[in-house]
């Protein structure tokens, strides 16, 4: 308390609470406090109530404390008021063949990764397909479930005549297949050993290397 006096009658002196002024503004959080002057007095009586908003707590975990109370101190300033703070998600998900971005240790609500699919990769294995997918961090303190970064499809093999390979495997980037030439045939014609044998490989645009490459009969 402190002592004051009224203008009309200067000889008479009172007691009257200390003054702290209008409720502070919590950042993330909310009071039902009315925006009038608060004082010693008032806060005797009922302390003010905040509370965080969804995804924030006092913490910053999920399922932490979100309410808190303050009252209006004998010195004229109001106790101290926590701060509400973003409920964390935890390390970002590792997603093979990918890179995230922004590259955080740990995600925050309400941050959110976009991840972008390396060379070679995509959602769909397929060469024009989706490349790029994001994950955010929720109120309830969970990552969205990423995608996946698939390596590109090339398919089968096309048709090869006079020579033996795998007819039916769906081939992706980075696997080479082998292609043999039958007895009597070569790439070019002669009996080199090394013609008998060639490879195609498959490309991150989803194509084939050497498709121009036949077996023919040898000469």
């Amino acid at each position: 308390y402190r002592l004051s006096k009224r203008e009309d009658m200067q000889s008479n002196a009172t007691c009257t609470p200390m003054s702290c002024g209008l409720p502070p503004a919590l950042v993330h959080g909310s009071t039902l406090a009315k925006k009038k002057n608060v004082n010693y007095d008032t806060t005797l009586i009922k302390a003010l109530n905040y509370s965080c908003n969804a995804g924030y707590s006092l913490n910053g975990r999920f399922g932490g404390a979100t309410h808190q109370e303050i009252t209006c101190q004998d010195n004229g300033a109001f106790s101290a008021l926590q701060p509400c703070l973003p409920v964390s998600c935890g390390p970002p998900d590792a997603v093979g063949h990918s890179e995230a971005s922004p590259a955080l240790q740990e995600v925050f609500f309400p941050q959110e990764l976009m991840y972008t699919c390396d060379i070679g990769y995509a959602t769909d294995s397929k060469a024009n397909g989706e490349k790029q997918f994001e994950t955010k961090c929720t109120e309830e303190g969970d990552l969205t479930e990423p995608k996946d970064c698939l390596p590109v499809e090339c398919g089968t093999i096309r048709t090869v005549e006079n020579a033996d390979y795998n007819k039916d495997k769906i081939w992706v980037y980075g696997e080479d297949a082998e292609i043999e030439c039958l007895d009597g045939f070569s790439t070019d014609k002669t009996t080199a050993l090394a013609a008998a044998l060639f490879t195609r490989s498959c490309q991150s645009n989803g194509k084939w290397t050497n498709e121009e490459v036949e077996c023919k009969r040898i000469e």
